[in-house]
């Protein structure tokens, strides 16, 4: 699989791609990127040109069999779908499904970010971390609803646990966010609350806040604390990177 020889116009090109597609510049990514698709099989004979013209959901599958490879799992590509049929000897098999937070239409995608250095001086990290509340909560539940509509009766799904892998990419300096959107979408968690000493700094935690819903752009709420309401309980773990 030659993810680097260019199969996809260059106009329709994705811009993360086109931006690594240099091979003499980024000899080194390449490398790295085509290390962690050692083994990886495309079983829809599509996922370079995806690669080449989506790149974002590719580069986090890719990423993603590669972290299943080092943790010792070994995958079984006979299966058109969840992503990922994981087994590892003395431990039970897991399915598990990638999907990334996206921009929402009409707003503006991360790939758009200025890269001055000193760009990141000047924007609101709470808006961020306010809009990839509501995109990875979109995400996790886009893939609750395809379990519940669809893998859960494959007879290689049946009664094994279920993981969400999801990765954001849902507007510029998504990677600041850290992880106090995920926080809120699973746990309702916002954040501790403390009080400090003026003369020696030390804090003293007092209780936590905690976020029952988020509001679209729209006004619209958005539930938060998917793990802590029932209908649930069939996800049993969110594997998150921002």
């Amino acid at each position: 699989m030659e993810l680097f020889k260019a199969i996809v116009d260059e106009s329709k090109q994705h811009p993360n791609f086109k931006s690594i597609s240099d091979a003499q510049l980024f000899h080194g990514e390449h490398a790295v990127i085509r290390k962690w698709a050692e083994g990886f099989i495309d079983r829809d004979n599509k996922f370079v040109y995806e690669f080449q013209s989506t790149f974002n959901s590719s580069f986090w599958e890719l990423y993603l069999h590669a972290a299943f490879r080092e943790l010792g799992f070994v995958h079984d590509y006979s299966h058109a779908a969840p992503d990922y049929v994981l087994r590892q000897e003395g431990c039970v098999e897991i399915v598990a499904e990638a999907v990334i937070a996206s921009h929402a239409e009409g707003f503006r995608p991360e790939w758009e970010r200025p890269l001055q250095s000193d760009a990141l001086k000047g924007f609101d990290k709470e808006q961020v971390v306010a809009l990839a509340t509501i995109r990875l909560s979109n995400a996790i539940c886009a893939k609750h609803k395809k379990y519940i509509e669809a893998y859960q009766h494959l007879a290689h799904v049946e009664g094994k646990p279920f993981v969400v892998c999801v990765a954001p990419f849902e507007q510029p300096f998504f990677f600041s966010q850290n992880d106090n959107a995920v926080r809120r979408v699973l746990y309702g968690f916002d954040g501790p609350i403390y009080k400090e000493d003026e003369q020696t700094g030390e804090r003293t935690v007092l209780g936590e806040s905690r976020i029952k819903t988020a509001l679209k752009h729209n006004g619209s709420p958005v539930n938060q604390g998917l793990f802590t309401k029932p209908g649930f309980d069939h996800i049993s773990a969110v594997i998150f990177s921002n």
